[in-house]
């Protein structure tokens, strides 16, 4: 039941990443450190924009088409793209004012990918599990940006670094539209004149609300962290560093989309609940021994560092951290397809305190260390958030009486 979907998604995640491995590595070697460092922090700032843009409709928009209420989609996808056009001037301020790297033409690229982000409609492939479909799409433009910065490193062309971001954002939107047309029929015109969600719409998917801001966030926190305590060179590095561990991260959000659409059709049933944990032991183990495996390659060849012993230790250590994602996706995913809302008390409770205790917390210890153990610093309260995490969404799930 779960296996062909999750190869078929994985295996094409794999591809993209192979190829994303190559773009990682064309950036290092068309931009600064600097650069590099403040764009990751801007599209970990992005994200949060995507993640209150969306209002967590990716799964109640799953159970929605599967369950056949067109009336619910139409009003979400409308909200989508309301509250995109909102956020799009508080984006572009940021982004132009507060980055001293990225131009106002890559401000102006980047709202256009947050609009088109609201306009995804992925959704679809994945409720009528056309995953095949899905990564093809994904692979074709994955090797679209793939072509377009080897190009440019090729030809000595230096683009502006949103364009990463923007060629995603906008072809695949489009590419799945294409496709989505030709498997079901859109009714634009009733998109254009739904009302937007009501008040019931968030009170109804709130849990699944504050999961995706929760991840958006406390994703973002790690580079806020790395901003306020490292120079911009140093932000470049241990942004790297960041970004592989979310490989595994990645591979987990795919995963925990394609079980929340089988836990709405089994009723989370115990042979499903069975073989999702099954999956999740077996991703765990295998990521973690190919993330190790190919650490020093991708310090020494992707990121293009002359020397690796400073950074390897809080490399090994953020990469290690990965090991308690899965157990963290899955209680997340018990809670978000649960029809039970009393857990979610429990859980903003959670969120807040793990906020507080990851940034202020962050903050305050490492004045009290030298700049010289800053990266170290940082791996080892990246390893410690991921074991709060893990426990805190343990004692949130069974608080909350959920299987």
């Amino acid at each position: 039941m779960l296996i062909k979907p999750t190869i078929i998604q994985l295996g094409s995640a794999s591809l993209n990443k192979i190829l994303g491995l190559f773009i990682t590595a064309y950036l290092y070697r068309l931009y600064t450190l600097e650069e590099i460092g403040e764009y990751f922090l801007l599209i970990s700032l992005f994200s949060i924009f995507v993640a209150i843009q969306q209002i967590g409709s990716d799964k109640p928009l799953i159970k929605y088409h599967i369950k056949s209420h067109k009336k619910n989609e139409y009003q979400i996808l409308k909200t989508r793209v309301f509250i995109s056009l909102i956020l799009a001037p508080i984006l572009f301020y940021i982004s132009n004012n507060l980055f001293d790297s990225i131009t106002y033409f890559g401000a102006i690229l980047l709202l256009f990918a947050l609009v088109f982000n609201s306009l995804a409609l992925d959704y679809l492939l994945i409720a009528r599990k056309k995953f095949l479909g899905l990564s093809i799409i994904q692979f074709f433009v994955q090797f679209i940006v793939f072509i377009f910065f080897g190009l440019c490193l090729y030809f000595n062309l230096k683009p502006d670094i949103i364009f990463l971001q923007f060629l995603s954002s906008v072809i695949v939107a489009i590419l799945i539209f294409i496709l989505v047309k030709k498997i079901i029929t859109i009714n634009l015109k009733k998109i254009f004149f739904a009302k937007i969600v009501s008040l019931g719409y968030f009170k109804e998917n709130k849990i699944i609300i504050a999961g995706i801001l929760f991840v958006s966030v406390i994703t973002v926190l790690d580079f806020l962290l790395a901003e306020n305590i490292l120079k911009d060179f140093e932000l470049g590095i241990i942004s790297g560093l960041y970004r592989y561990s979310m490989l595994s991260f990645s591979f987990l959000m795919i995963i925990s989309k394609i079980l929340f659409s089988f836990s709405i059709s089994t009723s989370n049933s115990k042979k499903f609940d069975f073989m999702s944990k099954q999956l999740m032991f077996k991703f765990n183990i295998v990521s973690v021994l190919i993330l190790l495996l190919f650490l020093f390659p991708y310090l020494k060849y992707i990121m293009d560092l002359d020397q690796v012993d400073f950074i390897l230790l809080p490399a090994v250590i953020i990469t290690l951290s990965t090991i308690f994602m899965p157990g963290f996706f899955l209680e997340l995913n018990k809670i978000q397809s649960t029809e039970k809302k009393k857990s979610f008390n429990f859980f903003i409770i959670f969120i807040t305190i793990t906020i507080l205790l990851y940034y202020i917390g962050g903050l305050y210890f490492s004045s009290l260390f030298t700049e010289t153990i800053s990266y170290n610093f940082l791996s080892y309260i990246f390893l410690l958030k991921w074991i709060f995490l893990n426990l805190g969404i343990t004692y949130v799930r069974k608080k909350s009486s959920i299987r």
